[in-house]
Formats: C-alpha cells, sequence, structure tokens
C-alpha cells in the first residue's frame, strides 16, 4: 500500500468524525450563561480568599462580572454513551465540547460587554485602559493561586445549581462537566 493512501484514507476518516460530531453536539448542546456585575467592594467582602494572582488581575477594577456557562447535561451523556461503543468519536465530540464551551464563555463575555457598555452610554467597551472603559480577560478559580474552593462560592453567588442545572463535587469538579466559570474586572 502506498503510505500517502493511507494518510489520505485516514484524513478521511477523521474529518468524517469531526463532521458527525459536529452534528451530534448542535443536536446536543443547550449552551446558556448566567453572570451578575458587582461593585469590587462586595466582591471583596465575598470571596476574601482568593489569592495573589485573582487581586494581581483585578487592581484597578470598579466592578466584577461574575459568570457561569454550561452545555447541559445531555453533552456528557452523549460523551458517555459514545465513547462506551466507539472510542475515537468519543474523544472527537470531547474535544469539540470543550470547543464548543469555550465559545459559549466567549458569548457570555460579549454579553457582559454589551451590558456594561449600554449601562455606561457608550457604544463599545475595550479590553485595553486606552478605550476609557475596559474589561479584563477572564479568569477562572484555580488559575495561579487562586484557590478552586472559590468555585463553590461563586455557583452559589450565582445561584447555578437553580438556573443552570451546574453543580459541583466534593472533589469541587463541575458537573455538567462541559462548564466554565470566571471572574472578569471591569474598570
Amino acid at each position: 500500500e502506498d503510505p500517502d493512501e493511507g494518510k489520505q484514507r485516514a484524513i478521511e476518516k477523521i474529518t468524517e468524525q469531526m463532521k458527525e460530531a459536529e452534528t451530534m453536539l448542535y443536536e446536543t448542546a443547550e449552551p446558556v450563561f448566567t453572570y451578575e456585575i458587582i461593585d469590587i467592594g462586595q466582591f471583596d467582602a465575598r470571596f476574601e480568599n482568593r489569592g495573589k494572582s485573582l487581586t494581581k488581575h483585578l487592581e484597578g477594577c470598579s466592578k466584577v462580572a461574575l459568570m457561569a456557562v454550561t452545555l447541559g447535561a445531555a453533552v456528557d451523556r452523549l460523551i458517555s454513551e459514545t465513547t462506551d461503543s466507539r472510542i475515537a468519536l468519543g474523544v472527537v465530540l470531547d474535544s469539540g465540547a470543550s470547543v464548543m464551551t469555550e465559545l459559549a464563555a466567549d458569548m457570555a463575555t460579549a454579553s457582559i460587554r454589551l451590558a456594561l457598555a449600554e449601562s455606561e452610554g457608550k457604544k463599545w467597551i475595550g479590553t485595553s485602559e486606552t478605550a476609557g472603559l475596559f474589561m479584563t480577560e477572564r479568569f477562572s478559580p484555580g488559575y495561579g493561586d487562586s484557590p478552586l474552593e472559590m468555585q463553590r462560592h461563586l455557583l452559589d453567588f450565582l445561584q447555578s445549581g437553580e438556573n443552570l442545572g451546574i453543580t459541583l463535587s466534593k472533589g469541587l469538579m463541575m458537573s455538567p462537566s462541559k462548564s466554565i466559570t470566571g471572574i472578569i474586572g471591569l474598570a
């Protein structure tokens, strides 16, 4: 067999699995998010044990946006059931769902940006200080020296169990697994 033919068949098979996984995810995922914008003083009082890296990240911010995003429990079931019978497709589904979760988090961040702009009477909020008002990048519990235990307080504050169906295990793992929480500084 010609090595190029084998390589081409492998590429075609992977491409086929990626398309199948994409279709399955679009049919199954139900991306939802919630967020709350609070004053930095409120955040400081509620999240005292947050680590130096998050404190530095929020330096100069007057408000903080807290957010949670999930694709829903059906995606976890889809990945698990598919992996049981077709492991390669399950791996592709898992990877695709991770990308989809990040895209949903980007949508939540864009909604926060628009809400902030509207509340401040601006057309847009930038990510640099030269824009006047700005937003930091998303920061999640567990980054740097920020304790993962913050996850519980963040999810409780956002009522993510009731609003989004996100729960936290004793080991601080979120369920559904394709979920993200974040903290964004606003100045």
